[in-house]
């Protein structure tokens, strides 16, 4: 079940070479199962998720072999609303959370128990561990990890490979976090509705240009860049056309930069919709 401490090195090297987040998780996946953990799910939700509470669904990647079942459960029941461990995440807390020890300290409120009771008890999985990851004004993060086994060989499973997953799992993160191309699909959603205009404007206000230079260069004025912000609050706020948004430009702002935003568009070709 465990590996040799020279298994990190490999992987690491693995995650080095991964040229895109597919092949990268991929390599981490392979390294969760060295390590005798039976599926995988790593997120990333932009701090803009959790202060506007978008409806947008909750970005996560998952092994084939993490319940499929439970996550399609988990979706359509917007658990993610409800979710104790991301709720724990969000406040900060960084150490490892066993679900069922978490359940047991009473600290959870029925909707989050049922969560966690739900996967257990109608999809088998038996024990799950989550590794906070990063909570900070860009977002939250974290990856959990699945076992089918009983609570005694969990605990033995925990003890003999708690470390290495760690390690493991901070690599990944750190690879995750530092490339705007790996973290491409969990920024996607929040900006593949943007229009050239819209990305054009929001590159100019990033880079500190007055709006009357911005209107200049895009030759228009500003009253209409002033509409075409709105709209873009709009799409990022995740409300409907007819609602109020829930960012205003300077949040706006504040939230592109922390997702390295800007970064990410200037990686990318120009296949934007029209505005």
């Amino acid at each position: 079940m465990s590996q040799p401490n020279s298994d990190v090195g490999e992987f690491a090297e693995r995650l080095f070479r991964a040229q895109n987040f597919d092949e990268a998780f991929h390599a981490f996946e392979q390294q969760v199962y060295r390590l005798g953990f039976e599926g995988v799910l790593y997120t990333f939700i932009p701090r803009i998720v959790l202060e506007t509470h978008s409806p947008k669904n909750l970005i996560y990647k998952v092994s084939d072999t993490y319940c499929p079942a439970y996550m399609s459960h988990y979706t359509e029941a917007q658990f993610g609303r409800d979710d104790p461990i991301v709720k724990t995440i969000a406040k900060g807390t960084l150490t490892p959370l066993d679900w069922w020890v978490e359940v047991k300290s009473g600290q959870m409120d029925e909707a989050g128990k049922n969560v966690i009771v739900t996967a257990r008890e109608d999809y088998k999985v038996v024990n799950g561990l989550t590794l906070p990851l990063m909570s900070s004004a860009r977002g939250i993060a974290g990856a959990s990890f699945i076992s089918s086994e009983n609570d005694r060989l969990f605990e033995k499973l925990k003890s003999d490979s708690l470390d290495r997953l760690e390690l493991s799992t901070r690599m990944f993160h750190a690879a995750v976090q530092s490339n705007a191309l790996h973290a491409e699909p969990f920024i996607r959603p929040f900006i593949k509705e943007l229009s050239q205009k819209e990305r054009a404007v929001l590159r100019g206000l990033a880079e500190g240009k007055p709006m009357k230079r911005i209107a200049a260069e895009l030759n228009t004025d500003i009253k209409y860049l002033d509409k075409v912000i709105r709209h873009a609050r709009e799409k990022f706020s995740g409300v409907a056309v007819d609602e109020t948004a829930k960012l205003n430009r300077n949040q706006l702002m504040y939230f592109a930069g922390l997702m390295s935003l800007l970064d990410w568009l200037d990686s990318q070709p120009d296949h934007t919709t029209r505005y």
